[in-house]
């Protein structure tokens, strides 16, 4: 990992109201923020056979890519009519175009004097080639697409409401790329029987950073919205319990990054990227495919070891129920009206015991247990996944809170595949997995961090054992220990998750693909 960079106290900033920097949303792509959020998102891969037609194509393609701009207005428009009808408003539809470059793919596009400021070696060096390094086995025979020889040069991000527009739109943008050749296509698709559930059955993407910044020149119009009176204690650190906000540069490129040793100051603006990368992201995708048999066979033979209900194993394996509900505020049995709360569900800290908070007026919150301070791991292993990979308040072996939010990811994945069916014996043998996706401003000081120092460590950020859920052990025969109780510790052979494909990806402004990347030579 590069070494932090040097700044001086005067490139500090606090955040009091308009201190946070307008995001130039009409040029930032939508996934990133304020991201899709849609049933049907394909993932389509290619490979580029003519630069000079695919640079003619890319102009043409860029009126297609949706804008920051224009997914957050759809949003808050969403969540207007849903607030006001006490529903989800159906109708409502929209369909949206992302796409991120591999280096390669950018070499292939661009002199070479235009990609000098890229300075992540992550980046430029690609997956396959750092996969062993982030855990992965040491081959990449079962990856589908991203292995050497595999590797796409684009991923264009096709999601939409409905299935009949994603594939509509699909082919669409398929038909415009002139020069390029499809490599690959996954369909990922929300759960039908399960909304928000993974396939391992649990409610996903609950816990998320808020990215400080504002949509417009207007005073408090803030991108992330604010649930918390500014009354509260936390109203300066937090969006909403458990929602730390943190400085846009660990996301985007061209603002001011987070400082690591005050979690609410700004540090150096990120620039490790060309002059024209302002406003764009790196973007990580894995390719994961879950075996879910496995998975519920382990909790089935580990609750008759240990003496706990098979559903409070898999809590403690997660650190929340199946239904959402953090095992910090749930300790023994599943709360479901507490998962389904957007706010409580993520309202707990480790180190400290929760406490009441002020929201702002048409804000409801569930009344439900507050968690209590767990600082040995007695209610949450310290291995749990969310503990391993959120420490939340916690020391940990790289600082305090500040660092720990400068580690914080925008994850925006959708699951592929069928849900798993138990009473079909051919279920088991059906692909099915998460397409990870994640936007940061490091890949080496973000997700690989995260991956390697917590996520596949026996004894950091607190110990208790790898995360059982997506840990993976790099060496030997690639088994890995959980304390679901501190101080007694089990085997873990059997591998739930494996890497079958991805990539490292730029996502550059829009304004980029009819500029430096779209015009011919």
């Amino acid at each position: 990992m590069k070494a932090t960079q040097r700044r001086s106290s005067s490139s500090r900033l606090r955040t009091f109201g308009q201190s946070e920097p307008q995001i130039a949303l009409d040029s930032l792509q939508g996934n990133i923020v304020p991201g899709f959020s849609k049933d049907h998102q394909w993932f389509l891969y290619y490979g580029l056979v003519d630069p000079q037609a695919g640079r003619r194509s890319l102009s043409e393609l860029a009126h297609h890519v949706s804008s920051a701009a224009e997914v957050l207005a759809f949003n808050r428009l969403y969540r207007a009519l849903r607030r006001r009808r006490g529903s989800e408003p159906g109708g409502l539809a929209a369909t949206w175009v992302n796409l991120a470059f591999s280096f390669p793919g950018l070499t292939a596009l661009l002199p070479a004097n235009q990609l000098v400021g890229f300075r992540d070696e992550a980046f430029k060096i690609g997956l396959p080639t750092r996969s062993a390094l982030i855990g992965d086995p040491p081959t990449t025979k079962e990856w589908v697409i991203g292995g050497p020889g595999n590797i796409p040069d684009l991923v264009v991000i096709v999601a939409a409401d409905r299935e009949e527009d994603a594939s509509d739109t699909a082919r669409e943008v398929d038909g415009l790329l002139a020069g390029w050749k499809q490599l690959h296509v996954d369909r990922g698709r929300v759960r039908p029987d399960l909304s928000g559930h993974e396939h391992f059955g649990f409610k996903d993407g609950i816990s998320q950073p808020g990215m400080r910044g504002l949509a417009s020149s207007q005073a408090r119009d803030y991108i992330t919205p604010r649930v918390l009176a500014s009354s509260d204690q936390d109203a300066q650190l937090y969006a909403a319990p458990g929602q730390p906000l943190v400085w846009p540069g660990q996301f985007i490129f061209g603002y001011p990054t987070q400082d690591t040793v005050d979690p609410m100051a700004a540090g150096p603006v990120a620039d490790q990227v060309p002059y024209w990368g302002r406003n764009g992201s790196y973007m990580v995708v894995r390719r994961l495919r879950q075996d879910v048999s496995a998975f519920n066979s382990f909790v089935k033979d580990l609750s008759g070891k240990c003496g706990l209900p098979a559903d409070l194993v898999g809590a403690k394996l997660v650190g929340r129920w199946q239904s959402g509900a953090p095992v910090m505020r749930a300790t023994s049995h599943d709360i479901p009206q507490l998962g389904s709360d957007r706010v409580a569900a993520n309202d707990f800290a480790f180190a400290a015991a929760g406490m009441k908070h002020r929201y702002r007026r048409g804000i409801k919150v569930g009344d439900f247990p507050l968690s209590l301070a767990d600082l040995n791991g007695n209610v949450c292993p310290h291995a749990a996944h969310i503990r391993k990979v959120n420490a939340r308040d916690e020391g940990t072996d790289l600082g305090g809170l500040a660092k720990s939010m400068s580690m914080r990811i925008l994850r925006r994945g959708v699951p592929f595949g069928p849900p798993f069916d138990p009473a079909d014996q051919n279920s088991a043998n059906v692909e099915r997995g998460l397409i990870f996706v994640s936007y940061q401003t490091s890949i080496e000081e973000q997700f690989e961090q995260l991956t390697i120092d917590w996520v596949n460590s026996a004894i950091l950020p607190k110990g208790g054992g790898f995360d059982p859920v997506i840990g993976q052990n790099g060496a030997g025969a690639r088994g890995r220990t959980f304390e679901i109780v501190p101080g007694t510790s089990i085997s873990i052979t059997t591998e739930w998750v494996r890497s079958t494909g991805g990539g490292y990806f730029f996502a550059p402004p829009i304004d980029a693909l009819s500029t430096t990347l779209g015009p011919t030579a």
